[in-house]
């Protein structure tokens, strides 16, 4: 028995690895991992105030390298053909124009009969790179001549272009008992994109076999399970009936009845759904998703807990579907879900189900109740909830939760006050920032994930929130952050140089801005300052309106290529009242890193 279950789960890795047990041919398929609309997360509002359009980087792909690559697929060079044409493939998925040239040199040459093997598996990749799905018959013969590495590469892109030029063949196949595991697979999968209804007793049959490999009776069913919507279900039930190993028989039956959604078929799926097996239950949930997502409300209870996290997703998916205040309690629990995206997937659906004014107040509730534990995840996402709705009243929670040692938490608490704005919150902010500054960074205690976050970002956090709120009792603490550091947080630094100019908005002290004049120019040397602490220099000096410093905001402006120098622009329109100049397009991006390409021109090498 050890061995049989053994064989099953090296079976079933191999089967999700080669994605037999995804169905890619179905679009409407249900998706676990279906997103909701954003919501606002913890940000740095100093890199969007003020904001100031920039250029974007857009890829460039020079085709001038097309009359080299011609002349080197002409040279009878087998491995300067095979590079070319695996440039030629590359090329394609960088968006070069002008390949269609290359067409029919590729036919004729994947063609010759005495090519080398290498050479014509790349043509034929460049050939469906490009999509040439009018060269369906040359590549099925090629698939039937050229061994298992052409057919591997030719049959999926056949599926995928839904041809039937190798129909026959994969029919016979079926039924031939020498075919290999995975051109069986290949054509089981084929013949479902194709709906091939000649397919469904040979596919039956194969399912049934148990001397059949695990992976091709799954292939199998699944390929069954697209093909027709009516009829497994006898087959399903039998399958669980015999004695043995029950996972494979379970996965096989929730794959054959993916589009039956008759009640006996509905019975068969809900006693898979509450087999033990946690990935036949996630493959039988998903089918009564499919159905009817309030078919799976009577297994949430249970199922909310399972170890599997797509368990988890199709139950998070009907409770979010059921828009019943009664289940809000429950979905709140995957607030503290251990996948990050499933419980931020939560949160956003918690949010917009908060329109809904029936649902808002056992929300927030129970939202609130997440808030309230200590568990860091519940703790983070719970507050990226309650602040996205605007509850105030968590406010005072969230100053507690400044003090938690998991640093996700305590900057989503100081993002969240922030956001708030309440001027009550102020002195503990404070004091927290204080007692902040002195932290020195720590490892995680063992066995732990690493903060993605930590006290640093809290600082940057409240240091926003104290230029916003104007709380100039903040200003000394800040400007220790003004010296030169690399150990204090960029983001950080730059929220103190941020918020100063906020204090200081159209006052331009001297002493302050000789201070980020300097660092606007420490542009250069083996220690220069930090790009984010010069950009909100030049933005301070803006904002406080600092006619001195224009000559080195002048100096800075540059020409346009960064950050830094778009703020130095938008200081001086500040300033003068000179507008900021429209900023480049975009910054061309130039792909060119090809094996063979063209010798640029110089006087020299022309006047030759």
């Amino acid at each position: 028995m050890a061995s049989d279950t053994s064989r099953l789960i090296f079976c079933l890795v191999w089967a999700c690895i080669g994605g037999v047990l995804i169905q890619p041919i179905d679009a409407g398929a249900a998706d676990p991992n279906q997103t909701e609309p954003p919501i606002d997360q913890v940000d740095l509002v100093m890199y969007a105030d003020p904001g100031f359009p920039i250029p974007v980087q857009q890829m460039v792909v020079p085709n001038d390298s097309l009359p080299l690559w011609q002349q080197a697929l002409d040279t009878g060079d087998v491995e300067l053909q095979r590079l070319t044409l695996d440039s030629i493939s590359i090329a394609h998925q960088h968006g070069m124009q002008g390949l269609e040239i290359f067409v029919d040199p590729i036919v004729s040459l994947i063609q010759q009969p005495e090519l080398l093997a290498d050479v014509r598996l790349a043509g034929i990749k460049a050939l469906i790179e490009l999509d040439q799905r009018n060269q369906a018959q040359l590549l099925a013969t090629l698939a039937r001549n050229n061994g298992r590495a052409a057919a591997s590469i030719i049959e999926p892109a056949l599926t995928r272009w839904e041809s039937d030029v190798l129909a026959d063949d994969w029919l016979k196949r079926l039924a031939s008992p020498s075919a290999g595991r995975q051109s069986m697979i290949r054509a089981a999968q084929g013949l479902a994109a194709l709906q091939e209804s000649a397919a469904i007793d040979p596919l039956k049959k194969r399912v049934a076999d148990r001397l059949t490999p695990p992976d091709v009776r799954l292939a199998a069913a699944d390929s069954l399970g697209h093909i027709t919507d009516n009829g497994l279900q006898s087959l399903a039930t039998e399958l669980l009936e015999r004695p043995g190993q029950p996972t494979l028989p379970g996965l096989l039956a929730a794959s054959l009845l993916d589009r039956h959604t008759d009640a006996e078929s509905i019975d068969v799926l809900k006693q898979l759904a509450q087999r033990p097996q946690t990935l036949v239950q996630s493959e039988a949930l998903a089918r009564l998703y499919a159905i009817d997502s309030n078919l799976l409300l009577e297994f949430a209870t249970t199922a909310i807990t399972s170890p599997d996290v797509n368990v988890r997703r199709w139950i998070g998916r009907a409770l979010i579907d059921s828009n019943d205040v009664d289940r809000m309690e429950l979905l709140c629990t995957l607030l503290d879900d251990v996948n990050p995206s499933l419980r931020q997937r939560v949160a956003a659906a918690l949010v917009r189900l908060a329109g809904n004014d029936t649902l808002r107040d056992a929300i927030i509730a129970h939202t609130s109740g997440v808030l309230d534990q200590d568990a860091w995840r519940g703790c983070e996402q719970a507050a990226i909830v309650l602040v996205n709705l605007d509850h105030r009243a968590a406010g005072d929670r969230l100053v507690d939760l400044l003090q938690h040692p998991r640093g996700e938490v305590m900057t989503t608490a100081a993002w969240g006050l922030r956001r708030f704005g309440l001027k009550q919150h102020l002195p503990a902010m404070l004091g927290r920032a204080k007692s902040g500054a002195q932290i020195p960074p720590q490892d995680p205690p063992a066995g732990e994930i690493p903060d993605q976050l930590g006290p640093k970002d809290m600082m940057a956090q409240l240091f926003m929130a104290f230029g916003q709120m104007d709380f100039r009792e903040a200003e000394e603490l800040m400007r220790t952050y003004l010296p030169k550091s690399y150990t204090k947080g960029n983001d950080a630094r730059a929220a103190a140089v941020w918020s100063l100019g906020y204090f200081y908005e159209d006052e331009s002290p001297d002493e302050l801005t000789k201070i980020l004049s300097q660092q606007l120019a420490d542009a250069d040397g083996d220690l220069p300052e930090l790009e984010e602490v010069r950009r909100m220099s030049a933005i301070s000096l803006g904002r406080m309106n600092s006619s001195s410093a224009i000559a080195g905001l002048r100096d800075y402006a540059g020409d346009d290529s960064g950050m830094v120098s778009r703020s130095c622009h938008w200081a001086i329109e500040k300033i003068t009242g000179e507008p900021i100049p429209p900023p480049r397009k975009s910054l061309p991006l130039t792909y060119d890193n090809w094996f063979l390409t063209p010798v640029p021109a110089t006087d020299e090498n022309s006047s030759k």
